[in-house]
């Protein structure tokens, strides 16, 4: 229910008296919050849309129909996902020659101590 709301919220200034092109500005920014909305939340979006604004059919539909052709095209040309980096398999990969040394000491704080000092 948080992206209706924030649809609901992206659109609250729509009203009888808003200017048209005021009222296409504000549903063109709110297209990703309507395309990102369950098919039920949409219609619930759509509902409270034309219940506190007398929008023109046509704008109504033009924006469904817009909504439909930006998850298709969101279907055929996902987004990358984001690179998250080395897994913890590769990083320990690289990060135990480093350790290695370490590792092998006989006196471990005394490393640590010797560390802390430097800095």
């Amino acid at each position: 229910m948080p992206k209706l709301v924030a649809f609901q919220a992206a659109t609250a200034s729509i009203g009888p008296d808003t200017p048209a092109d005021q009222a296409k500005t504000l549903l063109r920014q709110a297209l990703p919050l309507l395309v990102d909305l369950s098919p039920t939340e949409l219609e619930d979006a759509f509902a409270d849309l034309e219940a506190r604004a007398p929008l023109p059919k046509n704008w109504l539909k033009a924006l469904r129909r817009e909504v439909k052709d930006t998850r298709e095209a969101q279907k055929k040309n996902p987004p990358p996902a984001p690179d998250s980096g080395p897994t913890p398999e590769e990083e320990l990969k690289e990060l135990q020659p480093l350790a290695a040394p370490l590792a092998a000491s006989p006196d471990i704080l005394w490393e640590v101590v010797k560390a802390l000092r430097s800095l």
